[in-house]
C-alpha cells in the first residue's frame, strides 16, 4: 500500500542537505507501517529500535551526545554495521527518550563536520 508521503519520504531521502527526520501525527495512522517499508524498499539495510520502555536507549543518551559513540552503540545493540546512505536507522516511540530528541541537533553538526573533513 504505498501513500503520498511515501513520495516525501523518497525526496527526504535523495536531498543533498538531508537532516534527521521526525515524523509525527495521530496515533494509528500508520506511521511506523510506512517507515518500515520505506526502510525495507529503499534502502541496503535498516536498524529499527523502539525506544519505548527501552533501557538501553535511556542509557545511551544519558552520558553525552557524542555521535561516534552512540553509532557504534546503535550498530552494536542491533548487531549490524552502519553504512552511510545505505542504512536507515529508525528509533520509533523516540518521544519517550528525551535526549535521542535533544541529540538530533548534534548529529546534524556532527555529519556536516565530517563532509567538510573530506573535502
Amino acid at each position: 500500500m504505498k501513500r503520498r508521503i511515501y513520495q516525501d519520504l523518497l525526496e527526504w531521502k535523495n536531498s543533498k542537505d538531508r537532516k534527521p527526520l521526525v515524523l509525527e501525527g495521530a496515533r494509528q495512522v500508520g506511521k511506523t507501517y510506512i517507515l518500515k517499508a520505506f526502510g525495507q524498499q529503499e534502502y541496503e539495510n535498516m536498524i529499527y529500535i523502539n525506544c519505548h520502555n527501552n533501557v538501553f536507549m535511556n542509557s545511551l543518551f544519558e552520558q553525552d551526545f557524542n555521535m561516534e559513540r552512540i553509532l557504534r552503540s546503535l550498530a552494536a545493540y542491533a548487531n549490524q554495521v552502519i553504512t552511510p546512505n545505505k542504512t536507515l536507522i529508525f528509533l520509533d516511540e523516540v518521544q519517550d527518550v528525551p535526549n535521542c530528541m535533544a541529540s538530533l541537533k548534534y548529529f546534524c553538526s556532527t555529519i556536516d563536520e565530517t563532509d567538510k573533513r573530506k573535502h
